[in-house]
């Protein structure tokens, strides 16, 4: 019953807020900022030692969750929105995602209502969901949980919320907690979740009335079919990011996109920009790439504070303590990020170059950053020219009716884009002179902030933008959005560039019913799909720890294990496998091995041999599946077994685990 007291309270709470603050961009930015710092507080606490389990991680977001409920019965909002905006602008859009995921998922071809195992197993280019599995694997079994990487405290409360979901669904379906039901659909309705939240992101702007240059006296707000095309564009990059496991950028955009709106109009929010600074600085804990933004934009209101004291004598302290609550939270993480990002190398440099004289051979090392972040790889959607075309005209036709509006002097004039210019100047930095420092690219990190940066910058300024195109309708004054025939031609024409660009139906394809193909018996008693074995059973006992680790190829007549002939199959079947049980890091020589047999064409078991026999002792008693070359199950085995069978001539007639070349 814990699970289900949990549950209702993650979910009255927000609501009880937004009935009470009667906006969604108040109740959002307090929930974002509350869930931030307590986020962020367990990330600290853990990396200090702290041993989280999944009903101490409940209690704590528990405990956000009563900060906003604080708030929304003790604060005011002097400015409440109509309820109509709300639905028709935000809720509504918000409301037809989620159907269209749930109608995807309930069509899945003879596939069990729980059973997504095989979604993540056949989605073979997002390794990264294996991550997002050890956490809730780990969670899911109930003990602490102990990651060599730990995920952002932010992302890791949401998992939780999601897990809560998954076990509740669990109890009532079939009496009991499935923990592997728990683990792998709990990533999934976080996915879901993330996507059908990010048309709530554009509430800043659906929500603010503003005077245009045209109508300075009289205030409009954007029609509902303008924001719907803010909306659109980020949940279809929130969709699409799920083909890659990215749950840490669906994370992101929905922060993102409400510290640019917070700063591209003034929302009658007190204090709003400083919170919603703060909370992208607490969102760098979840995609650490963003650690020097996040430090930059600290440092300039650190500045800010400094200057309002020096020279005006006075300050706002409740905005101090805002930042410097921040600041303290996010100084150990961010350090460590900072420290990867600029890890220093040694380069060998001619003493010549360092005062020596010029017939000198003698070298010197000089310290230079590393820059791992510069040469690293990896799938994610990319901006292409219809996508930059779109937003820069997105830019300059909002920032024509908006800012052209401002009687502003001075660097005041530019604040409205100063967060859009510091992440996308961050990620064309990055992607420039980042390629001529690697020698290499456009690397992954500098693709993946522009194709942020994108996103969430035409989620906020397109719905300005197509606003222009009410001037040619009869203005409506005061809380009535004027949608003119040209605002409806405006949003079918976003629709048909999302379509030519091709990130619509990649997202489209991303959840599409038969992404759950094969997941239980397709065609009969002899074709199941090959990670059968590890599949959501509908049972109310399914401990993790019983559930297979990996794939490999083990026909009938085979002298050893391998990964071929079909390598990337077993591969990404074994990584998704390992994070579904919670052991990502402990089974990495599994997975090294597959990699390494696949990407060389090469059999390495005897020369992976003593790493896999190193393994815990209790990842050894596990149960691999044995695929024949057809891809069907032949049989299950522990990685115990087949060392123990299976071993280098040096180990043969020694004990297994006290083998060692003779």
């Amino acid at each position: 019953m814990g699970n289900i007291a949990f549950l209702i309270a993650f979910i009255v709470i927000p609501i009880i807020a937004l009935w009470r603050l009667k906006s969604v961009t108040w109740t959002l930015v307090v929930t974002f900022l509350s869930v931030g710092f307590v986020g962020a507080f367990v990330q600290v606490s853990a990396a200090f030692g702290t041993r989280w389990t999944m009903v101490g991680l409940q209690w704590a977001l528990t405990a956000a969750m009563l900060v906003v409920l604080v708030v929304a019965v003790a604060g005011r909002n002097p400015r409440p929105v109509p309820w109509r905006i709300q639905v028709s602008s935000l809720l509504l859009p918000s409301a037809a995602v989620l159907g269209f995921l749930i109608v995807s998922r309930v069509l899945a071809p003879a596939a069990g209502p729980f059973a997504d195992v095989g979604y993540f197993v056949l989605n073979r280019g997002a390794e990264d969901n294996a991550d997002w599995l050890d956490f809730t694997g780990r969670l899911a079994s109930g003990g602490p949980v102990d990651q060599i990487t730990i995920l952002g405290g932010p992302l890791q409360l949401l998992l939780v919320f999601a897990a809560t979901l998954a076990a509740t669904l669990s109890l009532l379906a079939f009496g009991g907690v499935n923990q592997v039901l728990v683990a792998a659909d709990s990533v999934l309705y976080a996915q879901f979740f993330l996507a059908a939240l990010a048309p709530m992101a554009v509430a800043p702007v659906a929500e603010r009335a503003f005077a245009s240059r045209w109508s300075d006296k009289r205030k409009t707000v954007v029609s509902p079919v303008a924001v719907w095309s803010g909306a659109l564009v980020l949940s279809v990059m929130s969709i699409a990011a799920m083909g890659f496991g990215h749950l840490s950028m669906q994370f992101t955009l929905v922060t993102v996109t409400l510290w640019f709106g917070a700063f591209w109009i003034t929302f009658p929010m007190p204090r709003i920009r400083v919170v919603t600074t703060a909370t992208f600085a607490l969102t760098s804990l979840v995609w650490f790439p963003l650690a020097p933004v996040a430090f930059i934009a600290l440092a300039a209101y650190g500045a800010k504070f400094l200057v309002d004291l020096l020279q005006r004598r006075r300050i706002d302290w409740v905005s101090v303590i805002l930042w410097a609550t921040a600041v303290v939270l996010v100084a150990q993480p961010m350090r460590r990020a900072l420290m990867y990002i600029f890890l220093t190398t040694s380069t060998a440099l001619p003493t010549s170059l360092l005062g020596g004289g010029f017939g000198q051979s003698v070298v010197s090392a000089m310290r230079t950053p590393a820059l791992i972040l510069l040469e690293s790889q990896g799938g994610t959607e990319v901006v292409g020219p219809i996508l930059g075309v779109m937003s820069a005209a997105a830019v300059l036709g909002g920032g024509s009716v908006l800012l052209g509006s401002r009687k502003q002097a001075g660097w005041s004039r530019y604040v409205p884009v100063a967060p859009m210019a510091l992440l996308l100047g961050y990620g064309i930095a990055i992607a420039t002179f980042g390629t001529w420092f690697a020698g290499s690219g456009p690397n992954y990190g500098a693709v993946k902030t522009i194709m942020l940066t994108t996103a969430a910058g035409l989620a906020v300024t397109l719905p300005v933008a197509l606003s222009s195109l009410g001037q040619w309708s009869p203005r409506l004054s005061g809380r009535r959005a004027a949608t003119s025939p040209l605002t409806v031609v405006a949003f079918a024409a976003v629709i048909f560039l999302l379509v030519v660009d091709g990130v619509l139906p990649r997202a489209m394809i991303r959840v599409a019913p038969d992404s759950w193909r094969e997941t239980y018996e397709t065609f009969g008693e002899d074709r199941k799909g090959y990670w059968w074995p590890a599949e959501v059973r509908a049972v109310a006992d399914q401990p993790i720890a019983s559930n297979p680790v990996a794939c490999i190829y083990f026909p009938p007549g085979a002298t050893e294990p391998a990964a071929g002939p079909d390598g990337q199959l077993t591969y990404s079947c074994s990584r998704i496998l390992m994070g579904l049980a919670g052991k990502d890091s402990e089974g990495q020589p599994v997975v090294d091995w597959l990699r390494r047999e696949w990407l060389n064409n090469e059999d390495a078991w005897t020369n992976e041999w003593p790493n896999l026999r190193n393994m815990p002792r209790d990842l050894l008693t596990r149960q691999v599946i044995l695929l024949n070359d057809s891809n069907e199950v032949v049989g299950l085995e522990s990685l115990e077994s087949l060392l123990d069978r299976y071993r280098p001539e040096w180990a043969i007639g020694q004990p297994l685990f006290e083998a060692q070349p003779q």
